[in-house]
């Protein structure tokens, strides 16, 4: 990574620079407040990668999230107030997520699943637009443009 300041590779320390948090090189760490150091990249892309070191894995709420969860918590006969208490959650935050009002964190989400042994979370692997990039390139503005057009044709 290049430091934010001016420029040179390499930059692997973190520090607040009048006021703003910044990656910087170690001449540049001067100007500011340490506040970290970042690990080695290879060490960082490795735990963002999966088990094939391939692409990221990102956890996606399927869409009909809330009439799932309504349809389940209707076959068991129970209130929201009982699934509320059942899953040690509050009852207003129960209903807005069955009216969708509102995401559930993936904490949430993995105890209903597991209350209801439903699929609610599920695996979306980055960068499987279909557009693959040149070596250890970066994606760009372009290529996000590029993706967006292809998924409108579709």
């Amino acid at each position: 990574m290049d430091c934010e300041l001016c420029g040179r590779p390499d930059a692997k320390t973190i520090a607040i620079v009048e006021g703003i948090k910044m990656t910087v090189c170690e001449r540049c760490s001067k100007h500011g407040k340490v506040i970290g150091v970042l690990k080695d990249r290879k060490e960082m892309e490795k735990k963002a990668t999966d088990v094939e070191g391939k692409k990221e894995i990102e956890l996606e709420l399927v869409d009909d999230y809330g009439e799932k969860i309504k349809n389940e918590r209707q076959k068991k006969g129970m209130t929201i107030k009982q699934l509320a208490a059942a899953i040690a959650e509050k009852e207003s935050y129960i209903d807005r997520i069955e009216n969708e009002d509102v995401v559930p964190s993936e904490k949430v989400a993995r105890k209903l699943e597991k209350f209801f042994n439903i699929k609610l979370l599920e695996e979306e692997v980055a960068g499987s637009s279909g557009i693959e990039l040149k070596g250890d390139e970066a994606i760009t503005l372009g290529d996000i443009i590029e993706i967006k057009k292809k998924n409108k044709k579709e």
